[in-house]
Formats: C-alpha cells, sequence, structure tokens
C-alpha cells in the first residue's frame, strides 16, 4: 500500500550541504486527485517556454496503487503554490514511474 498523499514539500540544498525546508508546493485538498486517499509521489518540474509557467508532472495513484496516472499542476515560481489540473492515463495505459526531459533550442 502507498503512503496516502499530505502534500508535496520543497526543499533547498546549500553548498553547506544544509537543507532547508521553504514551503509547500502542491496543498492536499481542492480536487479529488489531491484528497487525503491518493497517492502522489515522483514528482518532477518543467519550464513551460511558451506561457512561463512550471509544469509539475506527478504519478498519482488510489492506495492500492489499482488508478496508475500522470497528474499535472502549474505554477508561476518553483516554490508553489502549484495549481493541481489534471490527471489522465497517457494513451489510455496505465502510468506509473515514468521519465521527463526537455529539450531546450
Amino acid at each position: 500500500m502507498g503512503q496516502t498523499f499530505e502534500e508535496q514539500k520543497v526543499h533547498t540544498l546549500h553548498a553547506t550541504a544544509t537543507i532547508m525546508f521553504v514551503g509547500l508546493a502542491l496543498k492536499r485538498g481542492g480536487h479529488t486527485d489531491t484528497g487525503p486517499d491518493m497517492v502522489l509521489e515522483r514528482p518532477k518540474v518543467l519550464h513551460n517556454l511558451q506561457t512561463g509557467n512550471l509544469v509539475m508532472w506527478v504519478h498519482i495513484d488510489s492506495p492500492d496503487y489499482g488508478w496508475a496516472r500522470v497528474g499535472v499542476a502549474v505554477s508561476k515560481t518553483p516554490l508553489g503554490p502549484f495549481s493541481f489540473e489534471r490527471s489522465f492515463r497517457p494513451h489510455d495505459q496505465e502510468s506509473r514511474d515514468f521519465t521527463v526531459w526537455q529539450v531546450l533550442l
């Protein structure tokens, strides 16, 4: 069973190897996909060059891992707050672990 979603935290790492909590990027609630019974994990953030927004891609699932979806949230800043937009199954297929990359031309 997965750990249910509370919020997605943001930390910074300085050259002194001091990790500092700086805030919550994505809070629980506001959408059924981000409710207390859901699992959100492995976030990745990319910069949308057209809109200037930051886009968080996250694995989103039910506690029994039967849902297997991708979640998308957006923010104007890397520290958030991110606003949850939607979840989906790419090409109607289960999505669990995924990799993202961004080509800058």
